[in-house]
């Protein structure tokens, strides 16, 4: 429906002598116009139907894609810690260098989806406070998942301490042997007996404090690798709205 009104400070006059001002009246300089129009589809031939059907898809497609960018975040994030777990006490930077450029990678397929999925739906004001509870819930998780490693970290240690601890004190021969050469060299250093002899029982339990912490470290790379394939299926749980996915902007 649509409408026009107009106004002319000057319109065409018409005359012709002898006719009179009967014969062609002046034109109003107000005019109006109004217009009404009505469509109805009475047969598509199933088209409206069939771009329903392609929007759908699209939507399944889409969802889909997020979810298996997520899942192969984790499949790469496990990755990682395979590379991880096999660092030893000769690692250099640059044996680290591949494993943290493919962490890098997974965490980068892996948040993008997850945001994208979690506030999916939602609209002005609910939107940015979605946004603001995706983010503390995401940094929370990250808080917690330190403290809980840092945790298990701290238990493995320990039980690596007493393991070790045992097998130095069941007087396996090259424990003597490193025992004895480490007592030579601090005697020959100046040292008395005595005194070689308590920092040799040092540097021991130095390398056996070392060594325990490598392989907490290994357990815990162990560990989040089993997180990370038994997260793999939980990616495809994600449920979206009725609406489908539509495109949301991520605000920090």
């Amino acid at each position: 429906m649509g409408g026009s009104a107009t106004y002319q400070n000057e319109v065409t006059e018409f005359s012709i002598p002898g006719a009179g001002a009967s014969a062609f009246p002046n034109t109003k300089k107000d005019q109006y116009k109004i217009g009404l129009e009505l469509s109805q589809t009475l047969f598509d031939a199933g088209l409206t139907k069939a771009q329903m059907e392609i929007e759908e898809l699209n939507t399944i497609s889409r969802e889909n894609s997020l979810k298996l960018f997520i899942a192969l975040g984790f499949f790469i994030l496990f990755g990682f810690v395979s590379f991880m777990f096999f660092q030893s006490p000769d690692s250099t930077m640059k044996s680290t260098f591949l494993p943290l450029l493919i962490r890098g990678v997974g965490l980068g397929m892996l948040i993008m989806p997850i945001i994208t999925l979690s506030i999916e739906g939602l609209k002005g004001a609910d939107l940015n406070q979605g946004t603001g509870l995706t983010n503390m819930t995401r940094q929370l998780g990250g808080a917690v998942g330190i403290a809980v490693i840092n945790l298990y970290i701290s238990h493995r240690q320990s039980l690596h301490i007493n393991d070790l601890s045992v097998d130095t004190n069941q007087g396996f021969e090259v424990v003597n042997q490193v025992f004895n050469n480490n007592t030579q060299l601090f005697l020959s250093n100046g040292f008395d007996q005595g005194s070689a002899q308590a920092m040799a029982t040092g540097a021991m339990e130095g390398a056996i404090q070392q060594q325990a912490l490598l392989l907490s470290y290994l357990d815990s790379f162990a560990f989040v690798g089993i997180l990370c394939i038994l997260t793999i299926p939980l990616a495809f749980l994600f449920k979206t709205p009725k609406g489908g996915l539509k495109k949301v902007t991520v605000m920090e």
